[in-house]
């Protein structure tokens, strides 16, 4: 997200989409902590993250193409 905003500036669309979509995942784990999951909801939720750091290789790797 850093990488986001230094190159395209803290307001652009791609920063804030990024700083949304880690919201959502803080407040995912967040929940997490605060009760026991089952198996089944843990692999849910491990398969999403799964989903999206392999939807989004360049965020996750922290690097933002020119």
């Amino acid at each position: 997200m850093f990488a986001y905003a230094q190159q395209t500036g803290f307001n652009s669309m791609e920063t804030i989409s990024c700083s949304q979509e880690l919201d959502k995942l803080i407040y995912e784990y967040q929940i997490s902590m605060q009760a026991p999951l089952t198996n089944k909801a843990k692999d849910k939720l491990q398969f999403r993250n799964f989903l999206w750091f392999f939807q989004h290789p360049q965020k996750a790797a922290g690097s933002v193409e020119a």
